[in-house]
Order: structure tokens, then C-alpha cells, then sequence
């Protein structure tokens, strides 16, 4: 029976410890989080997270398939490589950058907005959400009906906040 880490989407495994969904032997049973993602939860620890060798074929199958993509970044984990991952989907889609609570307060909200058109050549639609204090939840539950959107993919690389943003969509 395959399992995967209910944090990163990894096939769980015992076999390295070096490669993702990592598991000790004894914790295979009982546990739904790799090592990594525990560690993330309950320490704090951070890792730097990379693309998914499934990347193309995740992709393939998102624009293949006619539903709304929301984007979900990290703030602290915008760059060239994500933008290109985001680029690459050719659906109706949305960027939404998490973690927002931690811009210092000086920073305004459509700075950051204009930076990311400039910078990036993005010409989509660009929100800022903190599920951590509910701010720009109520905002993309908004953008949901204005556009009568009922489905909608939610992706992003590991530790952007897509289990927390559906806990709180929920």
C-alpha cells in the first residue's frame, strides 16, 4: 500500500533519509508526516523546499483540465523559478501570496503588488492572505464569487500554506 505525507504530497518511504517522504521504520505505521514535515510542525525547523521531479506532469494535467487555478507562494519564497512554475499554467489562475503577516507594516500592500507586475511581467490578478490571522481570506472568498468559481485547483510548492488556506476556506 502506498502512502503519502499528508504535509508535502511525498510518497512515504524508510528506505533514505536524504530523499523526500522519509520515515524511520518504526513510524511508518502510525504516522502521516515525513520526518521533514514533522520537523517543519513541531520545531519550526526549515528546509529549503525544491520543484517536484513531477512538476511537468502536475502541470500537464492542470491545463488539461478546465478549473481555476489559485497560485499559492510563500512570501519569502518568490523567485524566478516559481514565477516560471506559475507561468507555465495556462489556466484561468489567480497569485496568492501567503504569510503576509510578516511584511513589516511600511511596506504597502500595492507596492508589493506593483513590484511583482514590474519585476515579473505578471498581468494577472495578485492577493495577499495571512491564514495565520485570516487577513485576505474573506477577500478570496470574494473573488470566488465574483467570478462564480465552484472548483478550483490550489497549488504551490511545499510549505506555501495550502493546507492551511483550505482549513480556513473550510
Amino acid at each position: 500500500m502506498t502512502r503519502i505525507c499528508f504535509g508535502c504530497g511525498s510518497k512515504l518511504q524508510t528506505d533514505n533519509p536524504k530523499l523526500a517522504g522519509y520515515i524511520p521504520t518504526e513510524k511508518f505505521r502510525l504516522s502521516s508526516y515525513c520526518q521533514r514535515c514533522f520537523r517543519i510542525m513541531h520545531y519550526g525547523m526549515q528546509f529549503k523546499s525544491e520543484t517536484p521531479k513531477e512538476i511537468k506532469s502536475i502541470i500537464k494535467a492542470i491545463n488539461n483540465d478546465n478549473k481555476h487555478v489559485v497560485f499559492l507562494v510563500d512570501f519569502l519564497s518568490i523567485d524566478s523559478k516559481v514565477i516560471d512554475i506559475f507561468n507555465q499554467i495556462n489556466q484561468k489562475k489567480i497569485l496568492l501570496i501567503s504569510k503576509s503577516d510578516i511584511i513589516p507594516k511600511s511596506i504597502k500592500e500595492n507596492m508589493i503588488k506593483a513590484f511583482l507586475v514590474s519585476f515579473y511581467h505578471i498581468n494577472i490578478e495578485i492577493k495577499l492572505i495571512s491564514s495565520h490571522n485570516n487577513y485576505g481570506v474573506d477577500s478570496l472568498l470574494n473573488y470566488f464569487k465574483k467570478h462564480k468559481i465552484t472548483e478550483s485547483y490550489i497549488v504551490g510548492l511545499s510549505n506555501a500554506g495550502k493546507s492551511t488556506l483550505v482549513n480556513k476556506l473550510i
